[in-house]
């Protein structure tokens, strides 16, 4: 019996259904200790978005939550993007007091979410953003977690020391002070509580002064911190990433305190996986303060929102992915090919691989798929024209050679050559500052000796019969010069490999490059033509 196709976003959604909720509150979060990456975006932004949008279809009252926590005292790990001299004087200090490093924003926070939000919406994702600075000062719910938790701090201590191998003191008391002298947020200990003015009384080891602090500018620890924002706001579901979900780790001590302390049930979850990004050959899972990323805000200069959509969709949750910029262009053919999969352009043989290439096209469209295929030219293509007029965004120079290599004709809708002319942007944006040696072109100017000297009879006849063969054609479509290149090079060499050696050698003096035939198409009719004849 065939076990019908479910994508796991589907399946997520009608386990949440299920519940028959008057209103579904889906959680995520990100602390705002440098910038956010694209690793965040799968587990925070991405995912619990397209579960929110199955839950709307069908009739639910859904809203995706992130907490952006800025209370968080700052790392001294930071060193690795802002330098050993920043961090060791701001280390410990709550993030929304951390000064910009660059001195182009008024503070830390506000310079690593500059853009995001334009960035978040450019990926279409329709969520709540909420700062743990404007919780802890506004909320009234998390007043109420607050006094709870200081309340039955001698039943919450029980739990921690649980997950603890030092030991909590009875009489400690689950909150963390913001000094008023150094603003330091790691380092003070709350000495007591006054609920009635909601105040603490601390002592600050950074600094040395002692006072009294509100508990509006304060923060709980992390592990009664989560469970008390899931109180907040009656969270229904939240995704989590490994370093929560180990044995002993703060997913399974906030099920307990949410339980025992709040008195409700904990939130439904998913397992996600990390995104590492290949650093030296090796995968280095990403981290804002750690200095290991690719930022969220670079997408959209780089790639279609929806390509990246894409890659998260198709990709189970619990499968790691590894990341660099050279798998730009590959991306994108993975999400080109889904288009062609999904208008069936493109048959696919597989049964279940062709529903998860479409159901995963339709959740990166927001499952408002378009209803005509754009068919771009490749990424690689685009990335090989643009370099070839000089990584200008000149539009008849690239409308015209794409007219040459057939991809585009009079009748070319005007929605296609603006969706044409965005990727021609992105790959300038992508070969300019990401292109590894492979995908750079430089062509060869003038042929002199160095090259002339390296090349053979054979060589002079295959160049002069590809010659020909371009001389002779009006249009010609790549793939049929890519055949044309490849008969001509079996006839004359073997292995054939060496006449495709031969070309990239008197057209960009090296043994490899681009693919042949479109980047030869690329260039100006005349010019080829006079090279291959070896006149120019």
């Amino acid at each position: 019996m065939t076990i019908p196709y479910v994508h796991w976003i589907d399946e997520t959604v009608e386990k949440l259904a299920e519940l028959k909720l008057e209103k579904y509150v889906l959680n995520s979060g990100i602390s705002v200790s440098g910038p956010i990456h694209i690793g965040h975006a799968r587990t925070e932004l991405i995912t619990p978005n397209a579960i929110k949008r199955g839950l709307e279809k069908k009739g639910f009252d859904a809203v995706h939550i992130c907490i952006l926590y800025t209370q968080d005292p700052l790392k001294s790990k930071v060193k690795r993007i802002v330098g050993k001299e920043f961090a060791e004087k701001w280390a410990g200090t709550r993030l929304i007091d951390v000064p910009c490093p660059y001195s182009c924003c008024s503070n830390w926070v506000e310079h690593y979410l500059k853009n995001f939000y334009e960035t978040v919406k450019e990926f279409g994702l329709e969520v709540e953003f909420y700062t743990t600075t404007e919780i802890y000062r506004e909320h009234p719910r998390m007043k109420e977690a607050i006094i709870t938790c200081i309340e039955k701090r001698g039943e919450l201590v029980e739990i921690l020391n649980k997950f603890r191998t030092k030991k909590l003191p009875e009489n400690y008391i689950p909150f963390m002070p913001l000094c008023n002298n150094c603003k330091s947020i790691d380092r003070t200990v709350a000495l007591s509580v006054d609920i009635d003015s909601y105040e603490v009384e601390y002592k600050c080891l950074k600094c040395g002064s002692t006072g009294y602090s509100s508990m509006r500018e304060g923060k709980l620890p992390w592990r009664v911190e989560w469970p008390a924002l899931w109180y907040t706001f009656n969270v229904t579901f939240e995704p989590y990433g490994k370093d929560m979900a180990v044995a002993g780790g703060s997913m399974e001590s906030a099920s307990i305190i949410i339980r025992e302390i709040f008195g409700l049930k904990e939130p439904h979850h998913m397992f996600m996986e990390w995104v590492a990004l290949l650093v030296n050959n090796k995968p280095v899972e990403m981290t804002s303060s750690g200095g290991v990323y690719f930022e969220f805000t670079e997408w959209t200069k780089v790639s279609d929102p929806r390509v990246l959509k894409y890659w998260y969709f198709y990709m189970k949750p619990n499968r790691h992915l590894t990341f660099e910029p050279s798998l730009i262009p590959k991306l994108n053919d993975l999400y080109d090919e889904a288009e062609k999969v999904y208008f069936n352009i493109v048959e696919e043989p597989d049964e279940k691989e062709r529903q998860a290439k479409c159901r995963s096209f339709e959740l990166a469209n927001d499952d408002k798929p378009p209803k005509e295929p754009l068919l771009l030219p490749s990424y690689r293509f685009m990335s090989t024209i643009v370099q070839a007029i000089g990584l200008k965004l000149d539009r008849e120079k690239i409308l015209g050679i794409l007219k040459r290599t057939c991809h585009i004709d009079e009748s070319t809708s005007d929605e296609r050559i603006e969706a044409i002319m965005e990727r021609a942007k992105q790959a300038i944006y992508w070969v300019s500052k990401y292109a590894p040696p492979q995908f750079r072109i430089n062509v060869v100017e003038k042929l002199d000796e160095s090259i002339l000297s390296k090349l053979t009879e054979t060589d002079r006849n295959f160049f002069r019969e590809i010659a020909e063969f371009i001389e002779s054609r009006k249009g010609i479509k790549p793939e049929v010069l890519e055949q044309v290149i490849y008969d001509k090079a079996r006839k004359h060499y073997k292995p054939h490999r060496k006449g495709f050696q031969k070309l990239y050698l008197i057209f960009l003096g090296t043994k490899s490059g681009p693919r042949i035939a479109p980047f030869l198409m690329t260039l100006d009719k005349s010019f080829v033509i006079k090279r291959l004849k070896l006149l120019e």
